[in-house]
């Protein structure tokens, strides 16, 4: 998996996120990965219109990208065994819970992802 530095509207963040492995090699319900000392506080899924939380144990916040990075519709608080979908995104972020509001973001908002 990439890890990816967090920019929004063209900031930079102390965040990463991580890029998933394709869609046919990644497993329902992928959770927050963790490597050394550095937790990710997020997985960017692309391209995925659908999060699905099965097999989680925690809450997670789903943000949905259009094409161009914009936020398209943010769920915050997803519980487990649960499943969330944007038909006009393209991708979605899943974040720790409570880190899309820490983040500000809101639909509109211009995500950086570049690996």
């Amino acid at each position: 998996m990439a890890t990816i530095a967090l920019h929004v509207d063209g900031q930079a963040t102390p965040y990463h996120v991580h890029k998933t492995l394709p869609w046919w090699r990644r497993p329902i319900g992928e959770p927050l990965p963790t490597y050394g000392r550095a937790k990710s506080y997020g997985l960017w899924i692309a391209p995925s219109r659908t999060l699905s939380t099965w097999w989680m144990n925690q809450a997670v916040d789903a943000v949905f990208l259009n094409a161009d990075g914009t936020v398209a519709r943010i769920v915050t608080g997803v519980r487990p065994w649960s499943t969330v979908r944007c038909q006009e995104a393209r991708s979605v972020l899943k974040l720790r819970a409570g880190m899309a509001r820490r983040l500000g973001l809101e639909p509109g908002t211009a995500l950086d992802l570049a690996a």
